[in-house]
């Protein structure tokens, strides 16, 4: 899995969890408690789509492309 990291205003996790589970399979969202910042896990074919994606919403839910955060504990799952 490529993993991509962004950091969105608290209020919008839920839309964009929402969002991401209407387009099946695209992409894994991985928020934290209390933080404003979620990884995507996509599937290595679907990476572009997946960019394009996070491209739109930038302006439409504040989402931010960002370096993953250095305390960012590993996915087990």
């Amino acid at each position: 899995m490529v993993r991509r990291y962004f950091r969105i205003p608290r209020a919008n996790i839920g839309l964009l969890r929402f969002i991401l589970e209407s387009y099946e399979g695209l992409a894994q969202l991985r928020a934290l408690p209390r933080r404003a910042e979620v990884e995507w896990l996509i599937p290595p074919e679907l990476v572009a789509q997946a960019d394009d994606l996070a491209r739109d919403l930038e302006h439409e839910l504040g989402l931010v492309p960002i370096d993953q955060p250095p305390d960012w504990p590993p996915f087990e799952g």
